[in-house]
């Protein structure tokens, strides 16, 4: 599973925000280092409820900024 190929609705239009631990599955690194980051504010994400969503532009936007 990449960005570029990640889960699809069941309309099949491809998902906007996952979860911590389906952000951890994207980018191949722990959920706990995924909190960490949460944490920091070196990746950003939303409140929904209870849940915490990371939309695809704030992991994108995570990877232009580690990459600079």
């Amino acid at each position: 599973m990449t960005l570029d190929d990640p889960p699809a609705t069941a309309s099949g239009e491809p998902r906007l925000a996952f979860s911590p631990g389906e952000t951890a599955a994207l980018l191949g690194i722990s959920p706990e280092l995924v909190h960490d980051l949460l944490r920091t504010g070196r990746l950003r994400s939303v409140k929904a409820g209870r849940r915490r969503l990371i939309s695809r532009a704030h992991i994108e936007a995570f990877l232009a900024d580690d990459a600079a």
